[in-house]
């Protein structure tokens, strides 16, 4: 292994480990802070308040997309070492970014006003709150979407230690402010809207005044290339289908459900995805971690090491998703009765389909993050998206056949193969990359590593009866058979010593 690839691989390791932390505080202190703001504002408020924030919230995703998106332009530049073509970038994303809070402030402003004052049901009595808080709402988005080019250049810089400082002062100072409203006799609800949206712009105002003290290329000049634009536009809108696929896709399988059965099944689905999301915490952190390098490697011609890379990273995105996968999908019953105690129909199988779907899909990750570096995501959005829409149709005939709730979720299953299958000839046919090489290599090694982590703790659990000493003895066979396996078999002999010589490395700092 070359040092700069050894070099590479720590980086990534570090900027895993700090998103992870971070990750993990936000977690726990947001699972707290919940029931704080519930208690301080009251159901009433705090429902109006989600409600309403909810409008403004349906442009959020907008947010992490267009982070990914410009992020890729940086990082593209950063590879190249071209910055003045960097700061062109960057200042023409301001425009771009300009441009589209100008219209998301339009909308909301209108369409998004006329919803809430003609639409939700909110006592008249709270309804002057209610503007209140929608109009803050859309403020604290636009400084969110403003600061969108200064975050995108950490993270294309790879300091995820700042990234993530600032995600986790977010996160107390948000409950710091929870507690505040009890100091003052203001209405809680409008009180707690100035103080976010506040806070929203003290966090843009960090990102843009850090930028500008460490990055040469954040330099505001004022400048707009045209042909510049046009490209980081149609490389949004493109990225935006993609994004609304997966939306279209998720939110119109909640409606199907609901139209079919009762709220009880999109309760079940709910819980499904909330576990989802824990398990996809990880992979979706490693995965901001790996991303820029992958950009900058293409960037740079280096397409040996960008190819050693989306192949590394291929593996440890699914080992990361099947750490948690056999345990969880083994002992579904029993997690969800310590969790919830009354389990909700259909929710059991809900969480092993959608686990399972994270597994096919954690392993399209750096795919997608290659085909996104060429900056050629046409065909590849409108394909793969496509793919992930006829979730609906088929959903709907087979509902509509008698089939119970869960078989949209198997179909799901269906389609996350045969979307990664569409990811893997569109790699192959963007940068060359051999099917062959790909199916021996990463796709072959965790096909084993999967066989020698699910016998043993599949065997207890059909063995045992369910209760505290099944779930403990999974759990322990799952983690350590996980750990060897991909230790001995997921790993080349070269990561194998990396990680020994880090490991050796950090206990003799420690013994300093």
């Amino acid at each position: 292994m070359s040092s700069e690839i050894r070099s590479n691989n720590k980086r990534i390791l570090k900027n895993t480990g700090y998103l992870y932390v971070q990750q993990i505080l936000v977690l726990f202190v947001s699972l707290y802070t919940v029931r704080v703001v519930l208690n301080t504002l009251g159901v009433e408020d705090y429902g109006i308040f989600n409600v309403v924030g909810g409008v403004v919230s349906m442009f959020g995703f907008l947010q992490g997309m267009l982070v990914s998106a410009v992020q890729r332009f940086f990082a593209y530049e950063l590879g190249r070492n071209n910055y003045d073509r960097l700061n062109q970038y960057f200042n023409t994303s301001l425009w771009c970014f300009g441009i589209i809070a100008l219209i998301v402030v339009t909308l909301a402003e209108t369409i998004g006003l006329w919803f809430i004052n003609t639409q939700l049901i909110i006592p008249q009595d709270r309804i002057g709150a209610a503007q209140w808080v929608f109009h803050l709402s859309v403020l604290s988005f636009v400084f969110n979407l403003l600061m969108t080019p200064f975050n995108s250049i950490i993270i294309a810089r790879e300091r995820m230690k700042v990234y993530a400082f600032v995600g986790m002062a977010d996160v107390v100072l948000k409950l710091l402010i929870v507690f505040a409203l009890t100091l003052f006799s203001f209405d809680k609800l409008q009180l707690y809207a100035i103080l976010l949206c506040l806070l929203s712009f003290i966090h843009a105002l960090f990102y843009i005044i850090y930028s500008h003290a460490k990055f040469q290329e954040t330099r505001i000049t004022g400048y707009c290339n045209r042909g510049m634009m046009k490209e980081v536009m149609s490389y949004c809108g493109w990225s935006l289908f993609g994004s609304l696929s997966s939306v279209i896709r998720s939110q119109g399988l909640n409606m199907l459900i609901n139209m079919f059965f009762n709220p009880a099944v999109n309760a079940a689905r709910g819980i499904a995805y909330q576990v989802n999301s824990v398990v996809n915490m990880f992979v979706t952190n490693f995965s901001t971690a790996f991303r820029p390098q992958i950009t900058k490697q293409y960037a740079a011609g280096e397409r040996d090491s960008m190819m050693h890379l989306v192949f590394r990273s291929t593996r440890m995105c699914y080992y990361l998703v099947l750490f948690f996968f056999v345990p969880i999908t083994l002992e579904t019953h029993y997690i969800l009765q310590l969790w919830l105690g009354e389990i909700p129909e259909y929710t059991v199988v809900f969480v092993r389909l959608v686990l399972l779907i994270a597994l096919v899909e954690s392993i399209g990750n750096p795919i997608m993050a290659t085909i996104q570096a060429t900056g050629n995501i046409k065909w590849y959005q409108t394909i793969v998206g496509g793919l992930l829409l006829l979730n609906l149709p088929i959903s709907y005939v087979l509902l509509r056949s008698g089939y119970p709730p869960q078989s949209t979720m198997a179909a799901g299953v269906v389609i996350a193969f045969a979307s990664h299958i569409a990811r893997i000839f569109f790699m192959h046919k963007q940068v060359n990359m051999s099917i062959r090489a790909y199916v021996k290599g990463p796709m072959l090694t965790i096909f084993f590593v999967t066989l020698c982590v699910i016998v043993v703790p599949y065997l207890l659990h059909t063995i045992l009866e369910e209760g505290l000493l099944r779930f403990l003895l999974v759990g322990v066979t799952s983690v350590s058979f996980s750990a060897l396996s991909i230790y001995y078999i997921g790993l080349t002999n070269s990561e194998r010593l990396f990680f020994r010589e880090m490991i050796l490395s950090k206990l003799s700092k420690d013994k300093q």
